[in-house]
């Protein structure tokens, strides 16, 4: 607290001034002639920046003559005070009425009382760094309160990085956060949570945690040996499972939470070598490719930065605060897990022998734009300076370990972490650590048998509990978003067209009319949940644009102001809602499913039996010319000048999905369903209203579907539920659904039932004794990456269908369809290819090609391949020609063209190069034919088996 005498005297034009006591003289604050002039002159030095930020902070109030000609120049524009000296504060404040500083208009005022304030004053003025700040500082303050400024200005500075580096994290990880948790919800729901889990191996155990640093190299054989030894759980993050798997060294879990795309290439070894036995710890928000590739035993942890998760779980879950390198994730991770002590190995956080890690991992090099050594390059030296090593001399290191080193810092002071050894050779020293060479851990500490190196398999599925009501709440937000954005828009038209022919009192309720429409799309799951933090930038300018627009009168202008900037804003959201919501209907729902009452079966299944024109709509996010956020501006010169871009690239989740659509009246389909609750979902495509017949049994409902909204607008909307009924009698239930308008567009996605029944094909059969020709059976395939798999469960529903174009690590059900009855043998193919990525070679050497006998409860039923004939057609006897192409052209064109578009399955023939038929390559022929060698391995290549049930 800066502690001065102070008096108050008027100047010469009779206004009064404060004078202030400095190093044994007295100095006047303000001019001691006219203050008011001063503060013209104060304000006319900064006229141009002052037009230029949107938030001015005054460093020095005195008694606030400048600040309250700020006032009246700018009233647009926020400012807060800052007055260090407390004496002088109060005499501003007691003045204020006199001088006419509207003390109202301060968004925040500060004043020191004790010397531990400032740091405090600055932590809650930084809510508003998202804004450009000003500070204008009363020249006079940089005497009489010489220390107190630069301590203020030192931190002022330190947080304006700090800040610029937060948003610049922000705006660049953002939407990636909140894609991610998305993206990876199903990877929730299904791994055990690490720090929720039923057993915990690591308590009181020792870790090695293993970064990727040029001291990693110095290790590798003192790692080896207590690996081999089992004398300390081996944890790697980031890079360093490369450098530890490339000598041989398996660790025992790799740690992971990096959301960008490109993250799974730190993995890129385990996953090409089919590594299977090293689990992963992930973050909740990591890059959802990295899910999606790895293979291994897989845990899970909720980070800081995800709003979604946490979301659906009844219980509240333990959360690890995101931060600037995974091994502090790690950190606090092994902190909740209560080990008994954490050895850090190749933490550097420097360079050490002209290495940025270690000499194992290769890097890229962007000035040389190719892959290169582990050595430092150019970039990394900017911001260099020496810091002190573990060995008691210096290293070079950058602001970017350092930083980190200062962070990993901070979180052992705040939890007392008393457990870490640095075994880092040459290292940057870290503050709170005790250092100890790795060699002298072994001899000394290190010393019996801890570990169990197949831990992840004692650990099952943790058992927590989904809210079932926030996942309805979410499914009627997702469905509201577009009318709650929408009746704020027209509000804001209907505002726009007669405003400057209201007064007061109706702009007053205009007002308060958007307020409401605005608490209710704030409200919104969807927006609180997803949207708003990804637009968490955006909003902390909305709020910073907004607390000045809530000081004026209801004019006017307060509702022109109003109007443009939320209709930014609402803009933004719009954005982000066109990009989400085929995410959240194509990734989340299916993942919430389960946990509800209810399970789907998507217009592609198989399940529906379609007559009349009816097609494959495919839906494909990689194609879709989505908007860019962008944050525009308003520059002096009221150009717009777009500063900021917020669609990258690798932002975008790839999306693709099948529904099926079609234009002709009377177009219809038909299935079978037990149970007593039915919920179908599609939309209408066409600018005009649809009429659907509905008959359920003998009961026929007809109902209209309106127009679909503005998908450029908003985006393409995968489901939308078109009826329901939940009273139906428990039994069996015929469904015919029947487009009854003229020149419809009409898509269907998909259908719900309850959770525990299930729905049939019309011509589905459950036992062999049922089938003949045109008859179906439900079978379940599951394999490997080209392998042949395992065939289960024939008649039985075993799990949701596999999808119509294929994939290469299949698990799930389709139908064999019966296609002849002759010689003793019933011949029945499989609807659709069951796996891609499958070589010939590969069934070659199963025996599917002399056919394989798989259903031991089914000895008389074989699996192989259909005969294709030749290129040439001259053999037109052939599975292929007779039961696909021939004389069952239309079975071809119900069952199997929408199913095997892209892809072609092997035929048995087999000559120097092997037959292909189907639509290959994106031909648009219904049958082409092709050749290709027995070891194409291509996801345009499938399996499609046909089943010999001999008499």
């Amino acid at each position: 607290m800066l502690e001065k005498k102070i008096e108050i005297i008027n100047s010469k034009t009779g206004l009064p001034i404060v004078q202030i006591e400095h190093e044994g003289k007295i100095i006047p604050i303000h001019s001691k002639y006219d203050p008011e002039k001063e503060a013209e002159r104060i304000l006319d030095t900064y006229k141009d920046k002052i037009e230029e930020s949107d938030h001015i902070l005054f460093y020095g109030m005195g008694l606030g003559y400048h600040i309250k000609l700020f006032f009246d120049r700018y009233p647009s524009k926020m400012a807060s005070g800052y007055e260090p000296i407390s004496a002088v504060f109060k005499e501003c404040m007691a003045n204020a009425q006199k001088i006419e500083l509207p003390i109202d208009r301060f968004a925040y005022l500060f004043t020191e009382e004790h010397s531990e304030q400032t740091e405090q004053n600055l932590a809650e003025f930084s809510s508003n760094l998202s804004q450009k700040i000003l500070l204008i500082v009363l020249p006079v303050y940089e005497k009489i309160a010489h220390k107190e400024f630069e301590t203020f200005s030192s931190l002022f500075r330190s947080m304006i990085e700090g800040k610029r580096l937060n948003l610049y994290a922000e705006s660049s990880f953002a939407k990636r956060w909140s894609l991610n948790a998305l993206m990876n919800l199903n990877a929730i729901f299904n791994t055990p949570n690490i720090l929720l889990a039923d057993h915990n191996p690591f308590k009181e155990k020792p870790i090695v945690l293993v970064s990727a640093g040029p001291s990693l190299s110095e290790e590798i054989e003192n790692l080896r040996y207590i690996k081999n030894k089992k004398l300390a759980y081996i944890f790697a993050v980031g890079s360093a499972n490369k450098a530890l798997i490339a000598q041989g060294i398996y660790p025992d879990a790799v740690l992971t939470y990096d959301p960008q795309a490109h993250n799974h290439a730190i993995f890129e070894e385990i996953i090409e070598q089919n590594i299977i036995n090293i689990p992963m710890i992930f973050g909740s928000t990591v890059g959802y490719e990295t899910i999606q590739k790895y293979k291994g035993p897989m845990f899970h942890f909720i980070t800081s930065q995800d709003t979604i998760s946490p979301y659906f779980f009844e219980k509240t879950l333990p959360t690890l605060y995101d931060s600037t390198s995974i091994a502090i994730v790690t950190l606090q991770l092994l902190y909740k897990l209560e080990v008994e002590k954490v050895i850090l190995v190749g933490q550097n956080f420097a360079f050490k022998n002209n290495l940025f890690y270690s000499e194992e991992i290769a890097r890229y090099d962007e000035e040389k734009k190719e892959m290169t050594d582990a050595a430092v390059q150019k970039k990394d030296l900017s911001d260099s300076y020496l810091v002190e090593d573990t060995l008691g001399g210096q290293v070079m290191t950058n602001k970017s370990f350092d930083q980190m080193r200062q962070e990993m810092e901070y979180y052992i002071e705040k939890y007392n972490i008393s457990i870490v050894t640095n075994a880092t050779k040459g290292g940057a020293a870290i503050k709170g650590t005790t250092y100890k060479p790795l060699e002298e851990l072994i001899t000394e500490e290190l010393t019996k048998c801890v570990v169990n190196e197949e831990w992840y398999k004692e650990i099952t599925k943790t058992s927590l509990s989904l809210n079932s009501k926030k996942i309805g709440d979410l499914q009627k937000g997702v469905s509201s978003f577009v009318n709650q954005y929408e009746a704020i828009i027209n509000h804001f038209k209907t505002m726009s067209l007669s405003v400057h022919n209201m007064n007061q009192n109706q702009i007053q309720k205009n007002l308060e009319k958007f307020d409401d429409l605005f608490k209710k799309f704030t409200n919104n799951v969807l927006y609180s949940m997803v949207i708003r933090p990804i637009t968490r930038v955006y909003f902390e300018k909305l709020q910073a644009g907004t607390r000045i627009i809530r000081l004026l009168a209801p004019t006017q202008e307060k509702a022109v102001r109003v109007i443009y900037t939320y209709t930014h804003y609402l803009n933004i959201c719009q954005n982000v809602y066109k990009e989400v919501a085929p995410i959240i209907q194509s990734f989340v729902f299916p993942a919430l499913l389960p946990h509800t009452d209810w399970k789907e079966y998507i217009s592609t299944s198989g399940v529906f039996y379609y007559e009349g024109e009816w097609g494959k709509q495919l839906y494909d996010s990689a194609e879709e010319d989505t908007e860019k956020i962008e944050e525009v501006e308003k520059k002096e010169d009221g150009q717009e000048q777009e500063i900021e871009e917020k669609d990258k690239k690798e932002d975008k989740v790839s999306i693709r999905m099948l529904s099926v659509e079609t234009k002709q009246k009377n177009a219809k389909f038909k299935f079978r369903f037990s149970g007593t609750k039915l919920a179908l979902y599609g939309k209408n495509q066409s600018d005009e209203t649809i009429k659907l017949r509905i008959m359920v049994d003998n009961k026929i409902t007809t109902l209209k579907i309106e127009k679909s909204v503005d998908e450029d607008f908003y985006g393409v909307l995968l489901r939308k539920e078109f009826y329901k009924t939940t009273i139906l009698k428990p039994g069996m239930h015929q469904v015919t659904i029947e487009v009854l308008s003229e020149n419809p567009n009409f898509l269907f996605h998909a259908a719900e039932i309850e959770k525990n029944e299930r729905a049939y094909h019309i011509h589905e059969v459950t036992s062999i004794s049922e089938l003949e020709v045109g008859k179906r059976m439900r079978c379940h395939y599951t394999a490997s990456y080209d392998t042949v798999g395992e065939f289960t469960g024939l008649g039985n529903e075993s799990g949701n269908h596999l999808p119509v174009e294929a994939s290469a690590e299949p698990d799930g059900d389709f139908y064999f369809i019966m296609v002849d009855d002759a010689r003793g043998e019933k011949k029945l193919i499989a609807d659709r290819n069951i796996q891609n990525c499958i070589s010939w070679s590969t069934l070659y050497k199963s025996g599917i090609i002399s056919r394989k006998v798989f259903f031991s409860k089914y000895p008389n039923i074989q699996i192989g391949l259909m005969t294709g004939g030749s290129l040439s057609n001259t053999d037109t006897d052939n599975d292929w020609d007779n039961y696909i192409k021939g004389k069952d052209l239309l079975f071809f064109i119900q069952h199997l063209s929408w199913q095997n578009e892209h892809l072609a399955c092997h035929p048995i023939t087999k000559a120097l190069h092997i037959l292909l038929r189907g639509n290959y390559e994106e031909k648009d022929i219904s049958d082409y034919k092709s050749i290709g060698t027995e070891s194409n391995v291509l996801d345009t290549i499938g399996f499609l088996p046909l089943a010999i049930i001999l008499d």
